[in-house]
Parts: structure tokens; sequence; C-alpha cells
């Protein structure tokens, strides 16, 4: 007996030469169904002698099983309500309650979702293939369900049909999960093709559809048929780690290159956990070891910015085993600092992050250094002896009566070059903003208090002389590592109003003190003589026999 689905009845048709006048596009069906065809001739096996075991007819003999009849469309309504809840068991198995699953099988959110919920709630290709299965079911079977209850006639039922089985690709995603399946939507596709153009000819025209659904019904039926094996394996899979969970616990994980300093930090602290549990008794343990482990981060952190960390009444020898642990992280930390250094010094590939966080170490480790020289300087300092400073001292002293030298005097408030001096401070402070495109907030509020000064030099002396006779706390300078990659160095961030202040008094001194001659001819540079640039620039443009007075 020939099963309805085992007869192809338009193959006859691609067998045979397409009819003339066809579009472009149905003659590459044609040829691609031909094309299938012989390919599967020439790969078919001739078929084995098999002894078959009907398995109904087995069941049927005993006395556990009972046969009975349902109406199909009944069974798919069946199919359809088991599938939703299975789809939803499993969701709520695993606790997703802002996911909603309708009764079409779309699976939506009903709010927006944070991004571990969004991990939270991935579902494998087992289940979204299994959900979009169901999606075609439905659709078929809601055409069904229309036409009992007399909405549609046959005619409307079967162009439906054929119209969902033609269209799976725009209808469900199936294709997302098992990409494969595009071979049974271009087949479809192409049987589209061969259907209409034979039926829509002639006086029909292009008619509303013709409702021919068994070649593409095949095809379904036959993947479907393909595809139990592998959704038996998916599902599998998926329910067994659903009630088992994941076998891979057992295996020990490689650490990532992200998770190396947090791995050996638990590593440390861990350490660190056991000694504190070995010397402590049994009944104080759990609460005071995490109160060590807050001593602990709280040392740690006192390392890095520098500060003396001591608690009063700490044990001796949990004292000990804290310092321990920080001077044993604190060589790590500083020797991954410098071997990150040494290789984006190499030109090695380095993360960007890897790369800041680096300089942020190096800073750190600059500003201890730095920190360390001062208060030693202050314990020990300053490093010159009484022989060395009797003699600056007296160098320094006939150095001045030699020169006749007097005392720089306050700038008084109608000193008549007080305004040049200003001009040519705020000069060199705009000059380092002449070739900078983009300004942060800081220098962008720098630039405009330079320019206030250029509008009403009056005002800005007045307060810069008011500044110098009273201000006397000031504000804090802010530290920028600059980084060369090979080295790093400090940048100081300033206070505009303190930077023109400090600049016009700079200015102020240096001209008072060339006035008087504190300094020798042999100091560069200097204010007796033309500057290396500006004389090479004259005699670039000197004429051969002219004189460098005459240009």
């Amino acid at each position: 007996m020939v099963r309805a689905e085992d007869v192809p009845l338009v193959k006859q048709w691609y067998l045979e030469h397409v009819p003339g006048g066809q579009p472009v596009k149905v003659r590459v069906s044609y040829q691609k169904l031909l094309k299938s065809y012989v390919l599967n001739e020439l790969h078919k096996k001739p078929p084995k002698a098999q002894n078959r075991q009907n398995l109904m007819s087995t069941l049927k003999q005993t006395k556990f099983f009972q046969q009975t009849t349902i109406d199909w469309v009944e069974a798919g309504l069946q199919v359809c309500r088991q599938g939703f809840n299975m789809l939803n068991l499993l969701i709520h198995r695993k606790n997703l309650t802002y996911l909603h699953l309708d009764y079409n099988f779309n699976l939506k959110p009903i709010k927006t979702l944070t991004t571990k919920e969004r991990k939270k709630s991935r579902f494998g290709n087992a289940f979204h293939l299994m959900r979009e299965i169901l999606r075609l079911t439905k659709l078929i079977v809601d055409a069904q369900v229309q036409y009992r209850l007399g909405n549609i006639d046959a005619f409307q039922l079967a162009d439906g049909i054929l119209y969902a089985f033609n269209h799976v690709g725009q209808l469900t995603g199936m294709y997302r999960y098992k990409y494969k399946l595009m071979h049974q939507i271009r087949t479809c596709k192409d049987l589209k093709h061969l259907i209409y153009y034979r039926f829509n000819s002639g006086p029909v025209g292009k008619g509303p559809g013709c409702g021919f659904w068994a070649p593409a019904w095949r095809v379904w039926l036959f993947f479907m048929r393909g595809i139990i094996p592998l959704l038996e394996r998916w599902l599998g899979n998926l329910l067994s780690r659903q009630f088992e969970g994941r076998h891979s616990k057992g295996v020990a994980k490689t650490v990532t290159k992200q998770r190396v300093e947090s791995h050996f930090d638990l590593e440390l602290r861990a350490s660190v956990m056991a000694d504190l549990m070995d010397m402590m008794p049994e009944g104080i343990k759990q609460n005071k070891v995490n109160l060590v482990l807050s001593h602990l981060s709280e040392a740690w952190r006192c390392w890095k910015s520098n500060i003396p960390w001591k608690v009063p009444g700490l044990p001796a020898p949990i004292e000990n085993i804290i310092l321990r642990y920080v001077k044993s992280k604190a060589d790590w930390w500083i020797s991954v600092a410098h071997y990150n250094r040494e290789r984006i010094r190499r030109g090695a590939t380095v993360d960007k992050t890897v790369a800041k966080k680096n300089l942020g170490r190096l800073t750190r480790l600059w500003l201890k250094a730095e920190q360390e020289r001062q208060h030693n300087y202050m314990k020990d300092g300053p490093y010159v002896s009484s022989e060395e400073a009797v003699a600056i001292y007296t160098t320094t002293v006939h150095w001045l009566e030699s020169r006749k030298f007097q005392p720089i005097p306050f700038p008084s408030v109608s000193y008549k070059h007080d305004t040049k001096i200003l001009i040519l401070a705020l000069e060199r402070l705009r000059e380092a903003y002449s070739v900078k495109g983009r300004l942060n907030q800081s220098q962008r509020e720098e630039l405009a208090l330079i320019e206030q000064a250029y509008d009403s030099p009056g005002t800005t002396l007045a307060r810069i002389k008011r500044f110098l006779l009273t201000q006397r706390a000031f504000k804090e300078v802010g530290i920028d590592m600059n980084d060369n990659y090979s080295t790093i160095n400090p940048v100081y961030d300033i206070e505009p109003i303190e930077k023109i202040t400090d600049a016009y008094l700079d200015q102020y001194l240096w001209y008072q003190a060339d006035q008087r001659h504190l300094f020798p001819a042999w100091i560069k540079p200097s204010d007796s003589e033309v500057p290396p640039s500006y004389l090479q620039v004259g005699s670039r443009h000197q004429q051969p026999g002219q004189g460098l007075g005459d240009c």
C-alpha cells in the first residue's frame, strides 16, 4: 500500500522541459528541482531485505495497551496544548517570571530586562526549535479549526495551508535554530513557482491561489521525520542538564586573562583564612574571621594610599598575619605592574584596560616613592655638610657684593612696567594652547581668564598683588601622569588664577634680577643677547653682502 505522502504529484512536471515563455525565476526553480532529483537518484541504494516488525500489532496483543480513535483536529489541539504546558514548565523551572509565552508560541519579556536577566533568559536551540515547530503546527491546526467553525470554506482552507507551508521562513523563525532548514524553505519556494505558473496560465491569470498543498506538505513531513533523532538528542541533553545539572563542575577551570588578578587575590585570602582558622579556638571562629578579613582589606587599601595602618588592641599574631598578607600582595602587585610596563615598553599587544590600570599603578608607586623621599629628607636632610654650606653661603655673599646687589622690592601699585610684564606672562601661558585642538573644562576656564586679563590688565594686576600680599591658603595641585609608554612623567594641574599670579611673579623676578645683573652672562637664556632662533631667522632672510643691521 502506498501512503499519501509517498506520492510525488508534480515530479513529472520538472522532469520535462520548461514550458516556453516562463520567467527566469521559474526556469531556475525547474532546474533546481531537477538537480535535486538527479542527486537523490545517484545516491539511492538498493533496498535491503528487512524483517519489519509492526509495533502497533505487537502492542495490541498485550492486555496493557488499548487503541482508540480521535478526531485529528482534536489531536492537533492536544499537541499544541501539551507543547505549551511543556515549554511553560521549563520557563518556570528556570524561574523566569518576566518572560511570557503566549498561545501562538511567541516568547516575549513583560518588562525591560536588565543585563543579568537577559543573560539568564537565554534558551538553547533545542527549546527554540521545539517552540517554532509547535508554532507551525498551531498555524495549521488554527486554519483547520476556522474551517470546522464555518468561518472559511474549503478553498480558503486549502489556500491558507499552501501559503503556510510555502512561507515557513516568514511565519516562523525555525531557520535561526537549524539553518539547514533553508533547504526545505527553498524547495517549497521552487515548488510554489512550479505550481502557480502551471495553474495561473491561460484565462485564469494571476488568480487568488490554487490550494494545491500536497507537494509542500510532503517536504515538511519528511523534514519532521528527519529532525526527530536530532530533537531527541537535543531535548534529552536539555532535560538531563535541568534535572542533574552540568557535569563540568569537577573539571578544574583554566584561569582566564581577565580573572588572573582576582584569582591570585582569592587564593591569598584563602591561605590567610586557613592560617586564622588554625590559630583560633573553635567557638569564636566565624565572626572573628570576618572581622579580620575586613581589617585585611582595610590594611591593603591603606598600603595603596600610603597611609599608616594601625589598629589599637589587635593581637600581635593576627597583626603579623595581616602584615605578611599585605607584604606578599604588595610584592605581587608591584611585580605585575613592572612586568606589564615592560611589555608596553617593548611594544607587545596589550589591552587598553591593562594599559590604563598599569598607568594607575605606576602613579601610585611614583607617589609612594616621592612621599618616601620627602619624608626621608625631612628626617635626615638636608644632605649638605657644614663645610659645603659655608662655601655656598660665602660664594653667594661675594657674588652679591661684586654685583652691588640691591634687594628686589615688592611691585608698587603704579609700577611703570607692570602691564608689559603681565602681557609677557600671559603670552607664555597662552602659547601652551596655540596647538591644542580640544580643551577640557579647566583648560577652557584658564583660557577665558587669560583673555579676561588681556582685556582688563589693571583689575588683574590689582588682584595679583592682593593675592601676593594676603593669600596664605592655596588650592590643591592635581597630578596627572603623562604616559610615554617607555616612561611616565608627572603633569601638574594648578588653579588658573594661581597660575596667572605665579607667571606674573616669575616674569617680574626675572626682569628685576636681570636689571640688577644677578645672573652672570653664561646663564642661558639671557635678555642681554638675541635668542638663537631669532638669529637663525634673521640670517635666513639676510641678502649676500648685506650686514645684519641692514636686515
